[in-house]
């Protein structure tokens, strides 16, 4: 057997497969939206030593999946109604920008792959799966973005909508959502990729922007109200803005 036959095999670190863990808990709501993480009993939970599970905190804080306060912990990452508004007004900005910019840099491969995670998305909204709708979800926009050429704007939609999407998508909506509104989701991003080769640029504008105006009612309808962990995060990352701007004074 050739060497051309063999697919490269990649080792998982115990420190990764933790991280996927949580991660994977914060998904299915299994660890709720502003929860502190108590290594601890996490430890005790994955059956391993407590520095392996301080180290995957780490990595998910870099992440943006949780966030560390001082003198107070690590928390699952929250939001309060006010930020998932603005960051869905920035995101819609950025993301029409990027539709953009990956009209007039197709390739084959480019749309291959967003077929695929399209395909990815509905068998996952079939089973209802948040996890791999989540997964499938965030690899669509990251081939949009990746078809715009440009890495800065790439980064920047990164930056915001990785733990974002964690949050409004996986954490608060996967106990809520149906099949149905699964499926409405695929229908949307759908939509949003018939626009890459069909269209003006004016038309796909308001593809997008149709997009998150429905994502955005889609959150309020769906998400809880806020967790009494989620008003102590908020708390905490108040106090901890305050006391930098006043370090700064």
């Amino acid at each position: 057997m050739g060497g051309a036959d063999l697919k490269e095999l990649r080792r998982v670190s115990l420190v990764e497969q933790t991280a996927t863990a949580i991660k994977d808990a914060i998904l299915n709501d299994t660890l709720k939206p502003g929860e502190r993480l108590v290594e601890a009993k996490l430890a005790e939970s994955l059956h391993i030593a407590q520095p392996t599970v301080r180290e995957a905190l780490i990595n998910l804080e870099h992440e943006g999946s949780v966030v560390r306060v001082p003198n107070r912990g690590t928390f699952v990452i929250s939001f309060t109604e006010k930020q998932v508004n603005d960051i869905y007004c920035l995101r819609e900005c950025l993301e029409a920008l990027a539709m953009r910019l990956a009209r007039s840099n197709l390739t084959d491969e480019g749309l291959r792959r967003v077929q695929t995670c399209l395909k990815a998305m509905r068998a996952a909204a079939e089973n209802s799966d948040a996890v791999a709708f989540f997964d499938a979800d965030l690899a669509f926009h990251r081939a949009l973005w990746q078809m715009s050429g440009n890495n800065s704007l790439a980064n920047a939609l990164e930056t915001v909508t990785s733990p974002f999407l964690a949050y409004t998508g996986g954490v608060r909506g996967s106990a809520y959502r149906k099949r149905a509104d699964y499926l409405a989701v695929v229908d949307q991003h759908q939509q949003m990729a018939d626009c890459l080769t069909k269209g003006t640029d004016q038309e796909a504008d308001g593809v997008i922007h149709r997009a998150y105006a429905s994502f955005m009612a889609d959150n309020r309808r769906l998400s809880p109200p806020p967790r009494k962990e989620e008003h102590v995060q908020a708390s905490a990352e108040k106090e901890r803005h305050s006391g930098a701007e006043s370090s700064l004074m």
